[in-house]
């Protein structure tokens, strides 16, 4: 693995930074009626300890990105 992404299968599995955060919101709002906004996502990983991953997949990009 390099750049801290790892591939398999044409997906890529990245750590959560914070150009993450707003996408990981607009996620976590079509899944949860009582959705985090991306400040409450950004609180949530800047506690110690906490992390998140993403998935990029390289025909679609990642998770939550808009196909537009």
């Amino acid at each position: 693995m390099s750049g801290g992404s790892g591939v398999r299968g044409g997906a890529a599995l990245r750590p959560v930074d914070a150009g993450s955060v707003k996408r990981l919101a607009a996620l976590h709002a079509l899944c949860f009626d009582d959705a985090w906004d991306a400040p409450s996502i950004a609180r949530l990983l800047a506690m110690p300890g906490a992390f998140g991953f993403t998935v990029e997949d390289g025909a679609r990009g990642e998770a939550g990105d808009d196909p537009d």
